[in-house]
């Protein structure tokens, strides 16, 4: 069985969960560092201190970020997760997109959690 953290990473957040409760926590920076943009404002909601954010720590924390999103525009490079929030989060201070937009869209493209199916309730005898 896959453990829920390769999901919700260590503090049992999704990353759309930790976006939203990290905009709460700290204001947001710049959307060139992984300080206070919306990943970063996620590691903010999981505790992690401002100068340990990069994308390495991003990436232990939610393993799924470093998995390819799509193709570049010609076709010659690889997007990863990782970058495409962080071009969703570069709008977002353009003023093209709401921060809950960008969190809806984390959440279109977060794993889906796998869970095993419940065992059959045993009923006692009713009689």
């Amino acid at each position: 069985m896959i453990s829920s953290e390769r999901f919700r990473g260590p503090s049992g957040l999704k990353l759309s969960q930790a976006i939203e409760l990290g905009s709460m926590l700290e204001r947001p920076g710049m959307s060139l560092s992984f300080k206070g943009c919306a990943i970063g404002l996620a590691m903010a909601a999981v505790g992690v201190p401002r100068e340990e954010r990069t994308a390495q720590r991003a990436k232990e924390l939610w393993p799924w970020l470093g998995q390819e999103a799509r193709k570049s525009f010609f076709g010659l490079t690889t997007i990863d997760h990782k970058r495409e929030i962080s071009d969703w989060y570069f709008n977002v201070r353009l003023g093209r997109m709401t921060m809950a937009s960008l969190v809806n869209r984390v959440r279109a493209i977060e794993p889906a959690e796998t869970r095993k199916a419940s065992q059959p309730l045993e009923v006692g005898n009713l009689s």
